[in-house]
């Protein structure tokens, strides 16, 4: 995974750990809160509101799907995605 990181957005390992720390600390504290929270309240409750939310987040995720029309790349040719693709897993295989 790091190396899709810095193959496609170009960051250095320290900031990609920095991301990955950032998710997993912004996860704990999340998770303190919600069972703090969730502790006080009826369970039916919070797993009622929480598949609404799944489900609300899910469809906004894929609201660009339906609003936007079909995808037509512009000059992309097809051996170039394959050249792309190979060299891509030669880089990957020869570290």
């Amino acid at each position: 995974m790091e190396l899709h990181f810095k193959l496609y957005i170009s960051l250095t390992t320290t900031e990609i750990g920095a991301i990955v720390s950032a998710v997993d600390i912004g996860s704990l504290s999340v998770v303190v809160f919600v069972s703090w929270l969730g502790g006080k309240g009826n369970r039916a409750h919070w797993v009622a509101s929480g598949g609404l939310l799944v489900a609300l987040g899910s469809s906004l995720f894929t609201l660009p799907q339906w609003i936007g029309g079909n995808y037509t790349p512009s000059g992309t040719n097809i051996n170039d995605l394959g050249r792309f693709i190979l060299l891509t897993i030669l880089q990957y295989y020869s570290v």
